[in-house]
């Protein structure tokens, strides 16, 4: 939807502008968990998700894990923010929903969980195994 992409395009600006968010990232390579696994490799932080949370229409966890979409978002806030990102979101008429946060050292969906350095180890193993071919 071209309307609904501009109004998020520009409200993800204004948010970014105005020093809302620490971290943000899009679902588009790789789907919702290789998103939130970069994000908390990155910040070297775990995450706790609850699934259930999260706007979708799909019938399968793999396909709500791993969807490619160029229009969501997972962003990481601090709580003091969440009311003035909200404003904005709401404003834009953005649907939203805030799905866990960000905090110790595993990345966990509902049951399933990684730990962050282990998480990291198999994401740069392709880089390593390029290394030493």
């Amino acid at each position: 939807n071209p309307s609904l992409d501009k109004k998020l395009y520009n409200a993800i600006r204004n948010i970014v502008n105005k020093g809302l968010i620490n971290s943000i990232h899009d679902c588009s390579k790789g789907g919702f968990a290789i998103a939130l696994a970069e994000m908390c490799i990155m910040n070297d932080i775990g995450a706790s998700i609850d699934t259930k949370l999260i706007l979708n229409e799909c019938n399968r966890l793999d396909d709500l894990l791993f969807s490619e979409s160029h229009s969501r978002f997972i962003i990481a806030l601090n709580d003091k923010n969440v009311n003035d990102v909200k404003t904005i979101l709401n404003a834009n008429d953005i649907p939203y929903s805030i799905i866990g946060a960000f905090k110790g050292n595993k990345i966990s969906f509902d049951d399933i969980s990684i730990e962050v350095s282990e998480a990291r180890y198999a994401y740069n193993s392709i880089e390593r195994l390029l290394e030493h071919g």
